[in-house]
């Protein structure tokens, strides 16, 4: 059995002979891993997605940094983003606004980060005009047909005109 313990953490493969993804498990009343503990379960689950037989983990792990900029200020974040998330690793990433992120990474590093994620979410308050530009940007128009319904001697037709918003 090999184990990897701290105050928070106790990261565990059951099987000793061929570790499966499903046989990593966190133990403990109240899970708060610190820096070091993510970035040690992360390494491990790795390693343990080495052994299978396409190199992924058969049971993703979903690692989930809140307040990544301020709590998990992981430096190598940028660069291992993409490649856990091949293993099975997948990494969702919370940050307040991207300035956080590029104080904490750097330009290249957040642009790195942000572009190897698979969902963006916008959950409003950020005053950052180049990023919201961007963001409208990407997003791009959204088109939809408004119907409009007429009634006269020879019944009733229903015509549709696109419209963008």
């Amino acid at each position: 059995m090999r184990c990897f313990r701290s105050e928070s953490i106790v990261l565990e493969t059951k099987v000793p002979s061929a570790p499966r993804a499903r046989d990593i498990g966190l133990r403990g009343s109240s899970i708060e891993p610190n820096g070091v503990d993510l970035v040690t379960l992360c390494e491990a689950a790795e390693d343990l997605a080495k052994t299978e037989p396409n190199g992924r983990l058969s049971t993703p792990l979903l690692v989930v940094l809140d307040e990544a900029a301020n709590v998990c200020r992981w430096a190598e974040l940028p660069n291992l983003y993409s490649h856990y998330g091949s293993r099975g690793i997948l990494i969702s990433t919370y940050l307040q606004s991207p300035a956080q992120g590029r104080a904490v990474w750097g330009n290249d590093g957040y642009e790195k980060l942000y572009s190897a994620a698979n969902i963006k979410v916008y959950a409003g308050g950020v005053d950052d005009m180049k990023y919201l530009t961007d963001l409208s940007k990407a997003i791009g128009n959204y088109t939809h047909n408004r119907p409009s319904v007429s009634s006269g001697r020879n019944g009733r037709s229903i015509s549709r005109q696109e419209q963008s918003d």
